[in-house]
């Protein structure tokens, strides 16, 4: 049983593959696979061995096969898509997309040996400035779409096939935070949802009238941060609050441990990655990391955390240890800059799986 983490570069256009030695507590840089994309969101199929990319650039999707003896990729096939896909989603035999430059979310579905097919529907449409970030799949058949512009949650139908059918309703979120990134429960009873503009975790508990539960801190006081503000798409904002000085708040990732114990999360402006508790909300552990860190992952085992920074040429391993009250550098090796996404995956070469 090998242990491999994904990461994807925008400027480079690289997908980069390394390789866990938990023994070792080392990571090695096993192979890259070049495109010509600026590259963002991914999503891993590890049972059909595919792994898919969104390009920001055509835009559109890049299917990749898996090689479960070694890691490495090879490119299958590049579908085109109606905006340029921050997130992706797996789900029910489809593959979902959020566009914040363009608003939109979109579904496409997958081939029986695992390629992204063209949309059978047009994309919905909730309006540019609702700057849409990520999407999450409720066990009712409805899609979750975070809109960080609108500090709303579109709750999104689908048919019995999956498309994409129209708009069902909306969540509130707290005004101001501007809701990024979604993570799910295993049992998907409860939903949790990380604000770009307050380093927050608000929880959602989804049962017929879903509602607000609570929402908790990421990071300790000593941390001085301004609310943050939405980022426009090719303009340049601030780099701090002129009123106060401080630096925008800028939460980027949110994952849930395999065990749905532990939320781990990513703040930019600080540079910092967070263990917070999703049972009680506790800050556990928080630490400087690589600078500007986007992408995070955990692997399957919940053993390890990956940290990628956008500003950053290496990437960063933790042990994750005393149940998430110490992150223990374990590894930092080198990477391609402005790495974005990050995923993890098993995979047992003997049996193909």
């Amino acid at each position: 049983m090998t242990t491999y983490f994904y990461a994807a570069s925008a400027p480079t256009g690289d997908v980069v593959t390394y390789r866990l030695d938990q023994a070792a507590e080392r990571i090695t840089r096993a192979s890259t696979a070049p495109t010509d994309g600026k590259l963002a969101a991914m999503a891993i199929d590890v049972p059909g061995q595919r792994l898919y990319v969104a390009d920001r650039n055509m835009p559109g999707i890049l299917t990749f096969a898996i090689d479960p003896a070694d890691g490495s990729l090879r490119k299958l096939a590049t579908t085109p898509t109606a905006g340029g896909f921050v997130y992706l989603l797996l789900a029910d035999g489809w593959i979902y997309g959020a566009s914040y430059h363009e608003g939109i979310v979109g579904g496409h579905p997958l081939t029986a040996d695992g390629i992204v097919g063209p949309a059978p529907l047009p994309p919905l449409s909730l309006g540019a400035d609702a700057r849409c970030h990520a999407i999450a799949a409720g066990d009712d058949g409805d899609l979750w779409v975070s809109a960080l512009g609108h500090d709303l949650l579109y709750r999104v139908a689908r048919d019995d096939t999956g498309a994409i059918t129209g708009l069902r309703s909306s969540l509130p979120a707290a005004a101001g935070s501007g809701p990024r990134h979604i993570t799910l429960y295993p049992e998907r009873s409860m939903l949790y949802v990380i604000g770009e503009r307050s380093a927050r975790i608000a929880e959602y508990r989804l049962a017929e009238e879903p509602v607000a539960v609570r929402d908790w801190a990421t990071l300790p006081d000593e941390i001085r941060l301004a609310p943050g503000i939405v980022r426009v798409p090719g303009e340049e904002p601030p780099e701090r609050d002129p009123a106060t000085g401080l630096p925008f708040t800028w939460a980027a990732d949110l994952v849930l441990s395999p065990d749905g114990e532990l939320l781990f999360s990513s703040e930019r402006a600080s540079s910092t990655v967070s263990v917070t508790s999703a049972a009680t909300g506790e800050l556990l552990s928080w630490m400087r990391t690589e600078q500007q860190p986007r992408g995070i992952a955990v692997d399957p085992d919940g053993q390890f955390l990956l940290v990628t920074g956008e500003l950053s040429e290496t990437v960063t391993l933790y042990r994750v240890e005393d149940g998430g009250r110490r992150l223990r550098l374990a590894d930092r090796v080198a990477s391609p800059p402005g790495l974005l996404w990050a995923e993890s995956a098993v995979f047992l070469p003997d049996s193909g799986q």
